[in-house]
């Protein structure tokens, strides 16, 4: 009986480690990845509050700016929300989303339409995986793409933070 506990238990640890892997990583990023002359903030859509770390470099520039040697959460929170567009969500928007991204790969680079350093370069990170939106396309995507959401009665701040890309 003690080796069949021992055996199940390390089981049972790695599903929910698993688990709670891909629930805190189910995102989409919406990046501009073109030549900028200002910041554009990413969007980052989940369907969960979004708790990212700050790197070892933010940190510093964050410490530099606030000119203290300890950062708290708020502090953080209040950078991060500065630099990115963390966005939550219901399941039905963000599936919608996907569901779009998935079904529209003729919008994306591939072997004929390749992006070379535009402005309009926008790159959306899903499921581990990464898609170029063909910097002629930009404007299609993102107005069907909102034309979608709109029709499937999706969240209006996810569709207003779409239209602004």
């Amino acid at each position: 009986m003690n080796k069949l506990l021992i055996v199940v238990f390390p089981l049972i640890l790695s599903i929910s480690d698993k688990k709670q892997v891909m629930e805190t990583s189910r995102y989409i990023e919406f990046l501009h990845s073109g030549i900028e002359d200002k910041h554009i903030r990413p969007v980052i859509i989940s369907t969960t509050k979004i708790d990212m770390p700050l790197t070892a470099d933010e940190l510093k520039h964050l410490k530099y700016l606030l000119k203290k040697p300890v950062v708290t959460k708020k502090e953080r929170e209040d950078y991060l929300s500065s630099m990115y567009k963390l966005m939550k969500t219901d399941e039905k928007t963000y599936l919608t989303i996907l569901n779009f991204i998935r079904g529209n790969n003729e919008l994306f680079t591939n072997k004929l339409n390749k992006n070379n350093g535009e402005f309009e370069n926008y790159t959306i990170i899903t499921e581990g995986k990464r898609y170029s939106i063909f910097y002629k396309f930009k404007y299609k995507f993102f107005n069907e793409l909102e034309k979608y959401l709109k029709v499937k009665n999706c969240d209006k701040k996810v569709i207003n933070a779409i239209n602004e890309l």
